[in-house]
């Protein structure tokens, strides 16, 4: 019997729009609904490394130690997620390494739960000229007033 696989976005950064705006959508595949996934996020928040809490200011400061050693703690490689070309100034790879970093601790606080960061593929370009001097119209244009 085939597995059912469900699908859905992770907001990394202000998913409100209500700060400063920016955030990347990341879409996660899950062998569990997203309302399991949710508990295990509140089930993760109990491990040594609270995302919630981690480089949750605007402008955080840089990784400290104890957060170097929380992830540890939580039989991850700070090295997965971390940036170390300046020494004093650690910081999180990228919002991608971020995305993985919640994917491996909800892992790790519900190991029943199997997560996948997956790259999706380009969007479809509608605008511009295609090689043979082709654009696709509008779709859907008087559908927002």
């Amino acid at each position: 019997m085939k597995m059912k696989l469900y699908k859905f976005q992770l907001p990394i950064g202000d998913w409100s729009g209500d700060g400063h705006r920016q955030c990347d959508w990341f879409t996660i595949q899950s062998n569990k609904p997203v309302e399991e996934v949710r508990e295990a996020h509140y089930k993760a928040l109990e491990l040594p490394l609270n995302i919630e809490e981690f480089q949750d200011d605007y402008e955080p400061p840089p990784v400290s130690e104890e957060e170097i050693q929380a992830i540890r703690d939580c039989g991850l490689n700070p090295d997965d997620y971390l940036d170390y070309y300046y020494s004093e100034k650690i910081r999180v790879k990228s919002p991608m390494a971020m995305a993985q970093l919640w994917i491996d601790l909800i892992m790790k606080a519900d190991p029943s739960i199997k997560l996948e960061l997956l790259l999706e593929p380009n969007m479809l370009p509608l605008y511009g000229q295609d090689s043979q001097g082709r654009s696709i119209g509008f779709v859907g244009y008087g559908l927002f007033e």
